[in-house]
């Protein structure tokens, strides 16, 4: 195991190196630079152990040293380290009460009591040497630099899109013609599709197409997404005939019709209109087969998955009959475990360990939670998720966390200072 990281570790180029061909933004930082103030408001100041960080930084990007950018930009006016109130903010309630109860204060009331109440009653140099632990913090300075290269944040929370990186793509946004990054990227595959498809390589040209279809997906472009899955579907007909489609390739195509609520016929003359025209070698079915094929293993995607087919307007009636049930203290569907001081305390953990995960798919992360969290078994986890819902709307609306639509499923993330 020691011999395969090494091996990996000789294989990488360092920043140091990769800044010699990267273009630096307007405000003066390197594509690394700029992922490491999208970090900082998740990294405390006094983690300066640069083993502790995650692996990716030097595996995918070179970066040896992450304290020691942290501290580069905390020099340059582009970080600080948060305040007393900020650290207090990110403490968890039951920490909070832990102090009030050692100074004999009471322990009730909302966050914001609590925090008051320690203010008012204890002075501002114990509160200083009790809550040492401070995270970084973006200035108005570093929030300017960051949403400028908005693109480093994009490609870097991408699963893949070819061979882009924080790297590849900084060379690519900033050469001429100038155009937005999304431009880029899509200009890029479309390059990338077409020298797959000159050279015969039909598996890199499937998997340039399928990330293709997952980018249009995100812009709402769903009928030209639907195409170019279909068009996947096919290319693994072909290498894989015995097989049935990978679930996130059908899932995707079951979304696609369920969103453009398309009838079963709509959707088998939509799929034979996108599939009449392809071949590849060794092909050893027809164009009816193959939507057939499609057809049957999206209806059976949708009946073993109808949570993630649910309407708006369902969502919003499920939402109201939630709220009515609370109003009226009726204990349908989910019963609130806790009173409101206590679902503050739950807000601050599920933005602890959301930190450390983000970004996830919404279901992924109440699948984890549920596992981790003795107190969150208060039903199956369909039933964790409708409760749930309800704390992400709460931490959304408060600006702490946002929640992408990506594909079929929300994505969560933490905010900038959340």
């Amino acid at each position: 195991m020691r011999d395969k990281e090494n091996k990996m570790s000789e294989q990488v180029i360092p920043a140091e190196e990769r800044i010699k061909t990267a273009h630096v933004s307007k405000h003066g930082l390197y594509p690394h630079e700029i992922l490491a103030l999208d970090y900082a408001p998740r990294i405390y100041a006094d983690d300066t152990d640069p083993d502790s960080f995650q692996g990716f930084w030097w595996y995918q990007y070179g970066v040896k040293d992450v304290p020691a950018i942290l501290a580069s930009l905390l020099e340059r006016g582009f970080l600080q380290v948060e305040n007393l109130q900020r650290a207090m903010e990110n403490t968890t309630v039951a920490d909070i009460k832990k102090v009030l109860s050692d100074r004999g204060l009471k322990t009730g009331g909302k966050k914001a009591e609590l925090m008051q109440r320690l203010t008012e009653n204890v002075p501002h140099e114990e509160l200083n040497a009790q809550f040492t632990r401070r995270k970084y913090q973006l200035t108005e300075h570093g929030q300017e630099a960051l949403d400028a290269e908005e693109y480093v944040h994009f490609i870097h929370n991408q699963r893949s899109i070819e061979d882009l990186d924080i790297w590849s793509l900084n060379r690519l946004v900033y050469s001429e013609p100038k155009m937005s990054y999304r431009d880029k990227i899509w200009k890029y595959l479309n390059e990338r599709s077409v020298k797959h498809s000159i050279e015969g390589q039909y598996s890199l040209y499937r998997n340039c197409r399928y990330s293709m279809a997952s980018f249009l997906m995100q812009e709402g472009k769903l009928k030209n997404a639907l195409g170019m899955l279909a068009e996947v579907a096919f290319y693994d007909f072909v290498a894989y005939q015995d097989y049935e489609l990978p679930p996130g390739l059908i899932g995707d195509i079951a979304y696609c019709k369920e969103e453009l609520e398309y009838s079963d016929e709509e959707f088998r003359t939509a799929l034979l209109e996108l599939i009449n025209g392809l071949f590849v070698p060794k092909q050893k079915f027809t164009p009816t087969e193959g939507v057939n094929r499609i057809i049957k293993e999206a209806k059976d995607y949708i009946k073993n998955n109808p949570d993630q087919f649910v309407k708006e307007d369902d969502e919003e009636e499920a939402e109201s009959l939630i709220n009515n049930a609370q109003e009226n203290d009726d204990a349908v569907i989910m019963s609130n475990p806790a009173e409101k001081a206590v679902l503050d305390a739950l807000k601050q953990d599920l933005l602890a360990f959301l930190a450390e995960r983000q970004p996830i798919p919404q279901k992924d992360f109440v699948a984890a939670w549920r596992e981790s969290q003795p107190y969150s078994r208060i039903g199956d986890t369909k039933g964790v998720c409708i409760f749930l819902d309800d704390v992400f709307r709460s931490l959304v609306d408060e600006g702490k966390i946002r929640r992408e639509k990506t594909g079929r499923a929300f994505t969560l993330f933490v905010n900038q200072g959340g």
